[in-house]
C-alpha cells in the first residue's frame, strides 16, 4: 500500500486556491509518491527526474507538475472528474483551468464528486451527524476531506456501492491485512490485490468479469482499474448488468418512463432509478423475484431495521449469495431429562479445577437482599451450575441455604468450592416441602428464593424480579422458565377448578407477545419462585405435596389467601432445572385432591379447564379490560400521536386497567424500541398482522370491555375483522381515536393555494368517518375538529388532547441559544415536511440579516430512515440533522422553537411539550388555531409570510422581556386542558360512555 507522505505541502498558486484556506492542507491533496512515480513516469521521464529521490519529485510536482495537470495521487480521479463535469472540461480545453483538480480546489470541492466510489452527497446523507459546517468548524476542507482522514479510518459509508464492513469481511477472507490500518477507501484504491472484491451486495465483480469478457480487456489495457470502477464509468451504462440480480433490459422494458429518463440523460442507467426509487415504489428487478412478498417477510424487515443490511434488495443478494442460517438449521431433538442432567454436569465439572484455584464467596457482611434454598439430594454436579448463576446475579447480598439430604456425593464439602453458604443436613423422607421448610428457618432476608438443583438464572433476572416484589400487594414473583432447547416451559399458570395446573406460553419463545408483559398469576410451574419471607413464614411451606409443581401452587394459593398477589414477571428468566434423578412418588391426582381439599374456597372462584377461559383468567384483578388497535407500535421516539398513544396506554395502566395493545403494522424490531415507552404490565402483540386480528378476538373472547382504534384509517382497516368477531366483542364500550384528520390538512393545503372550500372540507371529512357508526364515543383532539365531525352529524364525539404535566425548574433566557424544530416528520411531503422545507427555503436567508451568525438551527424531531434531508444540513445555519434520543433536554436548551407548518392537522404535541419546559414558540396560523393559544401571552403566531415568519423569530430570539413573557404563558396555555389528572379523569369518562355507563357529555 503506498503511503501519503503528509510532511509535503505543495506550494505555489494552486495551493493558494480556497481548498487551502488557514494552510490547511486536505487529505485528498497530499502527495502520493509512489502512486505519482508510477501514474507520470513518462512525464518525469522526460524532464530528467525519474530517478530523482522523493524531495525533487515533490519539488517537480510543486513547480511543474500541478501545472501540466498532474493530480498528487488516486484518491482524486481527473478522467472521471472532467467527465463528470462537462462545464469544467470546456474551462481545461480552452485554458481557463490547468486540470480538473485545480478546478477542484477552486470552488468544487464544495459541492462536486471528485472520485467515482465518493459521494459528498451520500456521505452527509448515511451520517447525519455530520453537516458541511460541522466538518469546517472541525478544520476540513469538505465531507471528503473528513472522511479519508477520519471517516474512512472509522469505516463510515461514502458510496453505496462501498460497504466498509462486507469489504472488511473480504479482505480477511483473502487474507489482506493492510485495511485495518489504512482505512478500507485508501486500501482499496491503492491495493492491486483488492481490486477485484467484492464491495457491496450491489455489485458482484467476480460475476462481472465473468459476464462481460471486455471488462477484462479494458481493466488489462489500463483503461481502468476496478471492474467497480469500469461500471460506473463507463459510456454505455445500460449494456452492462451490476450482477445477476438486478437486468438493465428488463427494467426499461418493465418500466417505460424510467426508460425514458434514462435516454434523455436524467439518470446513467435503470440501476441507479431502481436503487434510488424504484425499490421503494415496488418496481422489481427482475422478473423472477416477489418483491411484495419478500419485503414483509419478518426476517427480513428485522435485518434491515437493526442496520444489518442497507435495504431488502441487499438482503435478498446476500442471502442468496451466500444462504441463510435457516437454511442450515435442522430442528434438533429435545434432549431427554438424562441427556439435560449429564449436559449440566459435563459442563460442571470443567468449572471445577477453576473453584479449587479460586472458591466463589456468598459471605453476606450485612443484611442480605434475599436468601436463596436450594434443596440437594445427590445433586453436586448440577447445584454448581445454579450457585455459580447466582453468584453472577448478586454476589455478596445473596445468602445462599443448601438443604443436604443425605448425600453421598461432593455436597457434603460444599465449602471447599463455594464460600459463605450454608449448609444444612435433612431427611431424604420429608421432600422439596420439608427440605425447603429447613432452609426457610435459617432465612435471614427480607425475600426467599425457592429453587431446585440445576435451575439456572439468566443474567439481571434475580433483579428484574425482586423490584416486581416492591410493587404494592404482590407476595411472589414468578417468571419465564426456558426448557433445554430454549422455548418456554411455563410462563406463570392459574390453578383450576378442579386442581389442575395450567402454565401459559409453553412451547412458545422467550418473550413472545403474548407472554411478553407482567401481569398476575396463581403459579410458577417448577420455575423459580420468589416470596416475601414474611408472607410465606405466615403461610408455611405447605405438607402433603410430593409433586414440585403441585407444592408451588399450594404456596402460591397460600400466599393469595392472605391477601397476596403472585405477579409473573417476563425478565424474570430462568433455565429449567432437570427432573430429579431420585424421583419421589408422585401421583398428579393426588396433588390435584390436597389443593382441593387445602384450597377450596379459592379454587371454587376459579376456571374450569376451557382455553378462553383460561385466557380470561390471565386478567386478575379490578380495572376495565381495553384493546388498543393501532396501525403501528406506539412510540415516543417516533413522536407527535405516537407519543400521545403511550400516553393514553400509561394512563389507562395507571388506574389499573389491564392493557392489550394490537399494532396492524411492525414487528419484532419495532417492539424492541417501543417497549420500553409503555408500562411492564401491558401487553404488546406486534408483528401479528391485519390478518391475524380475527382469530386473535376469538382466542380473547370476552376479555376486552373497551377497544380503542387509534385512528379512522385503522378503523376501516379492521371493520371486516370487527364484523368477523362480533359475537365475541364488547356489545359497547368500542371508542374510536379520531386523532389526525386528514381531511381537515386536505383542507388547509388547499387554502394555501388559495382554494377555501368548507363543502368540500365537509364531504371529505364524511368520507373519512365514514365507518365510525360502529363506535360508541368518537374522540376528538380538541374543540376545533370536535365541532367538525359534530358538523357532519356525530353527536357521540368527545374531547381528549395531550397530558401536559408541570415541569420545575425551567431554563432561563440567558442559559438558552439556538432554534429547535422538534416537530416528526413521517413521510415525504407530509405537514411537517412542508413546514421545514419553506422554512429553510423561504425564511432562514432573511434570518441572516438579523440574527447573529452563531444562531444555528437544529432538526431534532422523528423522521424515517429513508427521508433525506442531508440537503438541508448544507445550509451554513443549520447543525447536522440528527434525530435526538432526549427532546426534554433539547427543550431546555434552546431559546425559540419554530413550528412553521403551513397545513398542520392535529394537535402538535411537540409544541405542547417544550411549552412546559418553558420553551416559546413561533407557530405557523395553522398551528396556532390547533392549539387555540393567544397571540403575543402563549406564542408568536407568524402566519405564511416569510419575511413576517423570520421577524417574529428575531424578535423572539432578541427580546428578552418578551421571551419571558411568552416563557411564562406557554406553560400555563399547555396545562389549560391536559394536567395529569384531568387528562386521566378525561379517559376513564370517555371509557365509562362507550359502555354506557355514563352519557356523553
Amino acid at each position: 500500500m503506498a503511503t501519503f507522505d503528509e510532511a509535503i505541502a505543495p506550494q505555489g498558486s494552486l495551493f493558494s486556491a480556497p481548498a487551502f484556506d488557514n494552510g490547511h492542507t486536505p487529505a485528498w491533496a497530499h502527495l502520493d509518491l509512489a502512486w505519482y512515480r508510477r501514474r507520470y513516469a513518462q512525464a518525469l521521464q522526460e524532464a530528467g527526474v525519474a530517478d530523482a529521490d522523493d524531495a525533487a519529485i515533490a519539488r517537480f510536482w510543486r513547480e511543474q507538475g500541478a501545472a501540466l495537470g498532474h493530480v498528487p495521487g488516486c484518491l482524486f480521479d481527473e478522467d472521471f472528474y472532467l467527465a463528470r463535469n462537462p462545464d469544467v472540461a470546456s474551462g481545461v480545453r480552452d485554458g481557463v483551468f490547468d486540470s480538473g483538480f485545480m478546478h477542484y480546489c477552486e470552488s468544487g470541492f464544495r459541492s462536486r464528486a471528485p472520485h467515482w466510489l465518493f459521494s459528498e452527497d451520500e456521505y452527509f446523507r448515511v451520517n447525519p451527524n455530520l453537516s458541511p459546517r460541522s466538518v469546517r468548524e472541525a478544520g476540513f476542507a469538505n465531507g471528503y476531506d473528513h472522511y479519508l482522514t477520519e471517516g474512512d479510518r472509522a469505516w463510515r459509508v461514502g458510496h453505496p456501492f462501498f460497504d466498509p464492513d462486507l469489504f472488511r469481511a473480504e479482505c480477511e477472507a483473502h487474507q489482506l491485512r493492510g485495511a485495518h490500518g489504512h482505512g478500507g477507501f485508501a486500501f482499496f484504491l491503492g491495493t492491486a490485490g483488492a481490486a477485484a472484491l467484492r464491495t457491496s451486495w450491489y455489485f458482484d465483480p467476480a460475476w462481472y468479469l465473468a459476464q462481460y469478457p471486455v471488462v477484462a480487456e479494458a481493466l488489462a489495457r489500463g483503461e481502468y482499474t476496478h471492474p467497480l470502477h469500469h461500471y460506473l464509468t463507463n459510456p454505455t451504462p445500460t449494456a452492462f448488468d451490476p450482477n445477476p440480480f438486478f437486468s438493465e433490459a428488463f427494467y426499461a422494458a418493465s418500466n417505460p418512463d424510467v426508460a425514458a429518463i434514462v435516454a434523455n440523460g436524467g439518470l446513467r442507467n435503470g440501476y441507479e432509478h431502481f436503487l434510488r426509487f424504484g425499490l421503494n415504489e415496488g418496481r422489481k428487478p427482475v422478473e423472477h423475484w416477489d418483491l411484495a412478498a419478500y419485503r414483509v417477510r419478518p426476517d427480513v424487515v428485522r435485518a434491515v431495521r437493526r442496520g444489518v443490511f442497507r435495504d431488502i434488495f441487499a438482503h435478498w443478494v446476500a442471502t442468496s449469495t451466500q444462504g441463510t442460517l435457516e437454511d442450515a438449521t435442522q430442528d434438533a431433538p429435545p434432549l431427554s431429562p438424562a441427556q439435560h442432567r449429564e449436559l449440566l454436569a459435563s459442563h460442571a465439572r470443567t468449572m471445577l479445577p477453576l473453584l479449587v484455584r479460586g472458591p466463589l464467596d456468598f459471605t453476606v457482611r450485612n443484611t442480605p437482599v434475599v436468601s436463596v434454598i436450594v434443596p440437594s439430594r445427590n445433586d453436586f454436579s448440577i447445584l454448581i451450575e445454579t450457585l455459580a448463576s447466582l453468584y453472577d446475579g448478586g454476589g455478596g447480598r445473596i445468602e445462599v441455604i443448601v438443604t443436604d439430604a443425605e448425600s453421598a456425593d461432593e455436597t457434603g464439602v460444599l465449602d471447599r468450592f463455594f464460600r459463605g453458604v450454608t449448609h444444612r443436613r435433612v431427611s431424604p423422607r420429608d421432600g422439596f416441602g420439608g427440605w425447603w421448610r429447613a432452609g426457610l428457618d435459617h432465612a435471614r432476608a427480607p425475600a426467599v428464593l425457592l429453587l431446585r438443583p440445576g435451575a439456572r438464572l439468566a443474567y439481571g433476572a434475580l433483579d428484574a424480579a425482586l423490584a416486581r416484589l416492591q410493587d404494592g400487594g404482590v407476595g411472589a414473583v414468578t417468571g419465564q422458565m426456558l426448557r433445554d432447547d430454549l422455548t418456554v416451559g411455563a410462563a406463570g399458570g392459574v390453578v383450576c377448578r378442579d386442581g389442575t395446573i395450567a402454565v401459559y406460553g409453553a412451547g412458545q419463545a422467550s418473550f413472545a407477545p403474548s407472554i411478553a408483559f407482567s401481569r398476575l398469576c396463581d403459579v410458577a410451574g417448577s420455575g423459580p419462585l420468589l416470596v416475601e419471607t414474611a408472607a410465606l413464614r405466615a403461610t408455611g411451606i405447605p405438607e402433603g405435596f410430593d409433586d414440585p409443581a403441585c407444592l408451588a401452587a399450594a404456596i402460591g394459593l397460600g400466599v393469595q389467601a392472605h391477601g397476596k398477589q403472585i405477579c409473573y414477571e417476563p425478565s424474570f428468566l430462568s433455565h429449567e432445572a432437570p427432573p430429579p434423578r431420585h424421583r419421589l412418588d408422585t401421583d398428579p391426582a393426588a396433588g390435584r385432591a390436597a389443593l382441593q381439599r387445602q384450597f377450596g374456597a379459592v379454587l371454587r372462584r376459579r376456571p374450569p379447564q376451557a382455553p378462553q377461559l383460561l385466557e380470561r383468567a390471565r386478567w386478575r384483578g379490578k380495572g376495565a379490560r381495553v384493546l388498543f388497535v393501532g396501525a403501528s407500535m406506539p412510540s415516543r421516539r417516533r413522536g407527535g400521536l405516537f407519543a400521545r398513544d403511550c400516553d393514553v396506554i400509561a394512563t389507562m395502566a395507571s388506574w389499573g386497567a389491564r392493557v392489550s395493545v394490537y399494532a396492524l403494522d411492525g414487528g419484532d424490531g419495532e417492539f424492541s424500541r417501543t417497549e420500553r415507552d409503555l408500562p411492564q404490565g401491558v401487553e404488546v402483540m406486534a408483528g401479528l398482522g391485519h390478518a391475524e386480528l380475527t382469530r386473535f378476538l376469538h382466542e380473547r373472547a370476552g376479555c376486552f370491555d373497551n377497544i380503542w382504534i387509534a385512528g379512522s384509517d385503522t378503523l376501516h382497516r379492521i371493520l371486516g375483522n370487527l364484523h368477523e368477531s362480533a359475537a365475541v366483542l364488547p356489545s359497547e364500550g368500542i371508542v374510536l381515536d379520531a386523532r389526525w384528520l386528514a381531511s381537515v390538512e386536505n383542507h388547509a393545503r388547499r387554502r394555501v393555494g388559495g382554494l377555501d372550500d368548507p363543502a368540500l372540507l365537509a364531504r371529505e371529512l364524511r368520507e373519512e368517518l365514514r365507518d365510525a357508526w360502529f363506535c360508541q364515543t368518537i374522540v376528538a383532539l380538541q374543540d376545533h375538529d370536535a365541532a367538525l365531525i359534530r358538523s357532519v352529524g356525530f353527536d357521540n364525539v368527545a374531547v381528549l388532547g395531550h397530558v401536559a404535566p408541570i415541569i420545575e425548574g425551567v431554563a432561563d433566557f440567558d442559559r438558552r441559544a439556538g432554534l429547535l424544530f422538534a416537530t416528526p416528520i413521517h413521510a415525504s411531503g407530509d405537514a411537517a415536511h412542508d413546514g421545514l422545507a419553506w422554512f429553510v427555503r423561504d425564511v432562514l436567508p432573511h434570518l441572516d440579516a438579523m440574527l447573529p451568525p452563531e444562531v444555528t438551527l437544529t432538526v431534532a424531531g422523528y423522521k424515517p430512515d429513508d427521508l433525506d434531508l442531508s440537503a438541508m444540513a448544507r445550509y451554513a445555519r443549520i447543525a447536522p440533522i440528527v434525530p435526538a434520543k432526549d427532546l426534554e433536554a433539547l427543550y431546555e436548551r434552546h431559546r425559540v422553537l419554530i413550528a412553521p407548518s403551513r397545513v398542520s392537522a392535529g394537535l402538535p404535541y411537540e409544541v405542547t411539550r417544550a411549552a412546559l419546559h418553558g420553551l416559546p414558540a413561533v407557530l405557523g396560523a395553522d398551528v396556532a388555531e390547533q392549539l387555540g393559544w393567544p397571540d403575543y401571552s402563549a406564542c408568536l403566531v407568524a402566519g405564511t409570510d416569510p419575511v413576517l415568519f423570520a421577524e417574529s423569530v428575531a424578535r423572539l430570539y432578541k427580546n428578552e422581556p418578551l421571551w419571558q413573557r411568552l416563557s411564562f404563558g406557554a406553560p400555563m396555555a399547555a396545562q389549560h386542558a391536559g394536567k395529569p389528572d384531568l387528562f386521566k379523569r378525561s379517559l376513564q369518562q370517555i371509557l365509562r360512555q362507550a359502555r354506557a355507563q355514563e352519557a356523553v357529555s
